[in-house]
C-alpha cells in the first residue's frame, strides 16, 4: 500500500534541521528502496518548510513506524506529521488507467440519471 507522509517543520528550527541533515541522508540511504517519491516543500525563503514522502508499506502502522525512525522526527523538528493512504493516479500506474476510471465514472453517472 502507498502512503503519503507530510511533515511540517517547527518554525525557527531551520538551523537545527540543517545540522541534522547528515543523519537525515543516512536514514534515506537505508530506506530509499521503499520510498516511491519524496522531497522538501520549500518556503518563500527556499528553505524546507515541510517534507513530503510517498512510501510503500503494509499498513498505516508501518508507515507511522517508518517516519518515527526519521532523525528529524526523533529530534522533535516536526510540528505535525500527517499520514494518509494514497491512491496513485499520475503517472498512470497501468496503461489507460485514467481512461478506464473515466469510463467507470461516466457509466455510474449515466446510470444515476436513468
Amino acid at each position: 500500500m502507498l502512503f503519503t507522509i507530510l511533515c511540517t517543520f517547527r518554525p525557527g528550527r531551520q538551523a537545527e534541521a540543517k545540522q541534522r541533515r547528515l543523519e537525515h541522508y543516512e536514514f534515506l540511504r537505508r530506506v530509499k528502496d521503499s520510498i516511491v517519491e519524496g522531497g522538501p516543500l520549500l518556503g518563500p525563503d527556499d528553505f524546507p518548510a515541510a517534507m513530503l514522502i510517498v512510501v510503500d508499506r503494509d499498513s498505516p502502522e508501518a508507515a507511522h513506524a517508518f517516519i518515527a525512525e526519521e532523525p528529524y522526527t526523533k529530534h522533535g523538528l516536526f510540528e505535525s506529521v500527517l499520514i494518509r493512504k494514497w491512491s496513485h493516479v499520475i503517472p498512470e500506474p497501468t496503461p489507460d488507467f485514467i481512461e478506464a476510471e473515466y469510463r467507470k465514472e461516466l457509466s455510474a453517472h449515466s446510470a444515476h440519471y436513468l
